[in-house]
């Protein structure tokens, strides 16, 4: 089993603005609609990212 001593946030990017319909902390089934995909910053197509990190920001 690992232990880690710090801890980790997971963070979905690049919705649409306000289409986002949950709430953090809120539990979610699979399927359920989370918020919708959007487009931004420097790409060709919507798009959806999943990142872990070491801090909030």
């Amino acid at each position: 089993m690992l232990e880690f001593s710090f801890t980790v946030f997971a963070a979905f990017v690049h919705f649409q603005t306000g289409s986002i319909q949950v709430s953090a902390d809120q539990r979610v089934n699979q399927g359920e609609l989370i918020g919708r995909v959007g487009h931004s910053g420097i790409s060709f197509a919507p798009h959806l990212h999943f990142q872990l990190m070491d801090h909030h920001n």
